[in-house]
């Protein structure tokens, strides 16, 4: 049965408190700059299946919303009471983003019955392999990212699995540094159990099982009541990365937002294939995979704040990604392009939110009757403040602030000139909003002509 909304409410308040208080723990008792200053960590409560049903708001990485343990979980099985597991292989379960990104989870227990996991990462300073830090784009290999641990247990029943640990620090440069970061994961673990436990008491082992399954319905129809307030149809954006390796080209992003009712279906189709560098997003091929809807779960908590952050709000959405692109799984990379994928989903929604409060500054569009030297189709923009629209000429890129006038390129008879890499995202993306409204033809081209050799890379 249901839990009755007032319980659930409280029940999501204490969840969300646990969460709250394994971040605070481990942001407070790890070694790492990466945990002190840029706060690259996560932790979470999971269901018995893998799937997180309570996250942090405020501390971390908060993209990391609806991570799916699921594959993970299942490649180590047989779990009992005092058990901890680990990985940081971006290939075994498709939990790691890269090799830098050490996951753990633990099994929590009542009364013998496995009620829940709980979850945390740490994004490590070095796991060695050919460069200080592990990661550059000039690699080509995954072994060449250092050392890679499939799923397993390091604390087997309580008991530490010392050389498992030994060949951990032995291949990493900065090994008492990766060891009190592991020291604070597991801190923070054992005080989500903690939690869970007074969750249970306080609750019932009952209340809380239906707690957790409702806690992601919940989640979902969150979700759907967004999705239903942006208008049907297919919103395009596309953006570059600068080069996919010294002296090589850029490299195409493109979504295809399809919205229909309460369903989002994000498609990368138009996207570049995998590439030789590390650049690639391994996915498995999951529908939802973490990476690919960063930018779809920024969007849902900025124009609805009050949404639960757990898996459930990652089910009305589906991503489309063909096995070459390079947004798909490569044979021997990791990701590194997580940031571009965002920005690509967020300006992809900017047309759908353009009367809505939304993730990025609200501009009023309007069409010129000329040609823009800048792009195709003209296109001048007004910020909602400013009451006469502004212009640069010559099409040169601007830096927009919140509150100040976006400059569009100046209207000429010249020409459409292609839009480089390095043009503001914002004056891209009032250009997709306009073509969106007026069915005006968009064009964003690379820098310069592909190779010969690359010509396999561009649409």
């Amino acid at each position: 049965m249901r839990t009755d909304p007032v319980t659930l409410q409280i029940f999501a308040n204490h969840a969300q408190a646990a969460a709250d208080s394994m971040a605070f723990t481990l942001f407070r008792t790890a070694h790492s700059t990466f945990v002190k200053e840029t706060e690259d960590f996560t932790t979470g409560l999971a269901t018995p299946d893998g799937m997180t049903f309570a996250s942090p708001r405020d501390l971390g990485a908060t993209w990391f919303i609806g991570l799916d343990y699921a594959n993970a979980v299942r490649m180590v099985g047989n779990y009992q009471p005092g058990d901890i597991c680990i990985t940081n292989d971006p290939y075994s379960g498709f939990v790691c983003t890269h090799t830098p990104d050490l996951h753990m989870w633990k099994p929590i227990f009542w009364q013998d019955e496995l009620v829940a996991f709980a979850v945390s990462h740490i994004h490590n300073t070095d796991v060695g392999g050919a460069v200080p830090a592990s990661l550059s784009r000039q690699l080509t290999e995954v072994h060449q990212e250092g050392i890679r641990i499939p799923p397993h247990k390091l604390y087997d029943q309580g008991k530490l699995n010392q050389a498992l640990l030994d060949v951990m620090l032995t291949n990493v440069r900065m090994p008492e540094q990766n060891y009190g970061d592991l020291q604070a994961q597991i801190a923070a673990m054992n005080t989500g159990e903690r939690k869970v436990h007074d969750m249970v008491r306080k609750f019932g082992v009952e209340v809380f099982r239906q707690g957790v399954k409702d806690l992601l319905d919940l989640g979902e129809r969150q979700a759907r009541a967004v999705l239903r307030r942006i208008p049907d149809g297919d919103y395009f954006f596309a953006d570059y990365l600068d080069e996919d390796a010294p002296g090589g080209v850029p490299v195409r992003l493109a979504l295809t937002l399809k919205i229909r009712g309460d369903e989002a279906i994000l498609d990368f189709s138009g996207s570049d294939s995998q590439l030789q560098s590390s650049l690639n997003v391994p996915t498995g091929g999951a529908e939802r995979h973490i990476l690919l809807m960063v930018g779809y779960t920024y969007c849902l908590y900025s124009i609805d704040p009050t949404i639960l952050l757990n898996g459930g709000i990652t089910r009305p959405a589906r991503c489309i990604a063909a096995f070459s692109n390079s947004v798909t799984r490569p044979p021997l990379s990791r990701y590194m392009t997580r940031k571009p994928l965002s920005s690509v989903i967020r300006y992809a929604m900017v047309p759908s939110l353009r009367t809505r409060r939304s993730c990025v500054p609200r501009w009023r569009i309007v069409a010129c009757s000329a040609t823009c030297s800048g792009v195709g189709g003209g296109v001048v923009a007004l910020s909602a403040a400013s009451k006469a629209p502004t212009t640069a000429a010559g099409g040169s890129p601007c830096s927009p602030r919140i509150g100040s006038t976006l400059k569009a390129p100046s209207c000429s008879t010249s020409p459409p000139r292609p839009v480089t890499v390095r043009t503001c995202l914002a004056s891209i993306a009032c250009v997709a909003s306009f073509s969106v409204v007026t069915g005006a033809p968009t064009t964003v081209a690379p820098v310069r002509a592909p190779t010969e050799a690359a010509s396999d890379m561009w649409s």
